[in-house]
């Protein structure tokens, strides 16, 4: 930490004399600019997000409504359903989304929403995670 800060403030200064050196007239060339952007691009919240989720991966994402990122993953599984008691247990299978998030008190929270198909999870994760109204958040 003191290595990095004495460099800082030594690189602002102007070898030759003990002054601050002014570089806010040295911008980079629109050439330079390019190449920056080729070499390090941003990526949108939904750029491959349905490729990412179909190899279970975890994407992270901002949120748009509480500026906040968050974490997204879907999960195969199966839901016990028994209507009666008498009936005999019904297994479905399921997909399901996860939304990771941290509350106001900086709690790590979960949203789970449950779906019939991977495809219905993948659409609700592109259209409507990234505005989702999140609780205590």
């Amino acid at each position: 930490m003191f290595e990095e800060a004495t460099l800082y403030r030594s690189s602002q200064r102007h070898p030759s004399k003990n002054k601050t050196f002014d570089n806010s007239n040295l911008a980079p060339s629109p050439t330079v600019i390019t190449l920056l952007q080729k070499a390090f691009p941003v990526k949108k919240a939904n750029q491959n997000l349905s490729l990412h989720l179909t190899q279970f991966k975890t994407i992270s994402c901002w949120h748009d409504i509480h500026q906040c990122m968050i974490h997204l993953w879907i999960a195969p599984g199966k839901v016990k359903q028994k209507r009666h008691l008498t009936d005999p247990i019904q297994v479905e299978n399921k997909w399901f989304l996860y939304i990771e998030y941290k509350d106001k008190s900086g709690n790590n929270c979960y949203v789970q929403h449950s779906y019939r198909s991977s495809k219905d999870a993948i659409v609700y994760a592109e259209t409507k995670a990234l505005t989702e109204k999140l609780p205590n958040c």
